[in-house]
């Protein structure tokens, strides 16, 4: 089987707990160690730095924003992204490299997530719950049209899409035009969810070693 440990970057995991995503990421952690796959989830928390290991195949890294206040979500993100690339450029140098993918969450760690495929070589998913265009329809707003233009990012520099459903899958091929082969469509409800998220993870560290 190929060697996969992946870092996932996420705005929010237990016991940060904002909507869905943190228990959706929660359950990834969970069927990946139970298949034996190492995790290593770095997301964001008021406190300074924190790291902790919950099991053997589970460890958690938290950075906080370096700036403060904010005058909007986008500063907010866009300033802590410098955080999140430093803590797993840490994780890369410190473990001899020993990172084989990047999967980043929604649109808010997709500026890490495009450097360090950048600077270090390391494959990334982008794995999208949900758009800006279904959040906030027919908004034209700075604020949306900057979101928009992360997830257009996201989409285009990640080497695979991985979404939950087929009309998902439709609407990020309508709005942001890329081909339809990029995507995977993974439902978590569906019984061998984890099984075509490792399957997706293998893929994407197969092309990059080939």
């Amino acid at each position: 089987m190929t060697k996969i440990t992946p870092v996932i970057l996420t705005w929010e995991y237990p016991p940060r707990i904002i909507g869905d995503l943190a228990h959706h990421v929660d359950r990834l952690t969970q069927g990946l160690n139970k298949a034996k796959i190492p995790a290593r989830v770095v997301t964001c928390h008021n406190s300074p730095y924190l790291y902790e290991r919950r099991s053997d195949l589970l460890e958690l890294f938290w950075a906080s924003n370096p700036v403060e206040p904010h005058i909007s979500v986008i500063t907010w993100c866009l300033t802590l992204n410098s955080e999140i690339e430093r803590v797993v450029s840490d994780i890369y140098y410190g473990r001899s490299g020993e990172i084989d993918l990047l999967d980043v969450h929604d649109w808010h760690f997709v500026s890490a997530g495009t450097n360090l495929k950048r600077a270090l070589g390391i494959p990334f998913i982008f794995t999208v719950h949900s758009l800006e265009d279904q959040r906030t329809p027919d908004s034209t707003s700075p604020l949306s049209s900057c979101i928009k233009g992360l997830e257009r990012m996201g989409v285009n520099e990640s080497d695979l899409v991985i979404t939950k459903s087929d009309s998902m899958k439709k609407e990020i091929i309508e709005i942001h035009e890329i081909p339809q082969s990029k995507i995977i469509v993974a439902p978590p409800t569906e019984k061998d969810w984890i099984k075509e998220i490792i399957k997706s993870y293998c893929r994407v560290i197969t092309n990059k070693r080939e």
